[in-house]
């Protein structure tokens, strides 16, 4: 993630609200982060700063670390999980703030 201070609890759960009745934007299936889907994953982020993504693993363990290596790998913050579904934020500086 670039040099940004990390959210606040309140901006944390703006995002959250805003990824409420939104659709899922990226799915990852059993088998990993393979290359091409943190690419899509990168890419939606410079277009959309928040990214919703199903994870198909059933270890609630697993999901935890694969979102969070995906986040690393991406330069994004997890600003939420629930279940399968994790949200992820990265902040681009040449669009508006999704946070004002």
């Amino acid at each position: 993630m670039e040099d940004s201070p990390a959210l606040k609890g309140a901006d944390r759960s703006k995002l959250r609200g805003l990824a409420m009745r939104r659709r899922d934007d990226a799915t990852l299936g059993k088998g990993g982060i393979a290359d091409g889907f943190a690419s899509n994953v990168d890419g939606l982020l410079k277009r959309e700063q928040l990214v919703k993504v199903r994870l198909l693993v059933d270890d609630r363990a697993e999901r935890v670390r694969l979102l969070d290596e995906l986040a690393v790998r991406v330069g994004a913050e997890v600003v939420g999980r629930t279940g399968k579904t994790g949200l992820l934020y990265r902040r681009n500086l040449e669009k508006p703030s999704l946070l004002r």
